[in-house]
């Protein structure tokens, strides 16, 4: 289970077949949750990893947001 946030909706993706995928975009929030054993997650980047690009804490993510009025 993949929960997703991009600071307005919330959704969750269940992946639970071996030919399912996800496409993650920038600036979305997301938590993988509950494996199974024997899960292999692969994930692919089109860039190299840089840590400064990476936002750690969700009150910071959301602060990144305005506030709906």
């Amino acid at each position: 289970t993949v929960d997703l946030d991009d600071g307005q909706n919330k959704t969750s993706i269940v992946l639970d077949k071996p030919n399912q995928g996800l496409l993650l975009y920038p600036y979305i929030w997301h938590v993988m949750r509950e494996f199974k054993d024997n899960t292999t997650m692969l994930v692919l980047a089109d860039t190299e990893y840089d840590e400064k690009e990476y936002i750690r804490n969700y009150d910071d993510f959301i602060q990144q947001f305005p506030k709906n009025i």
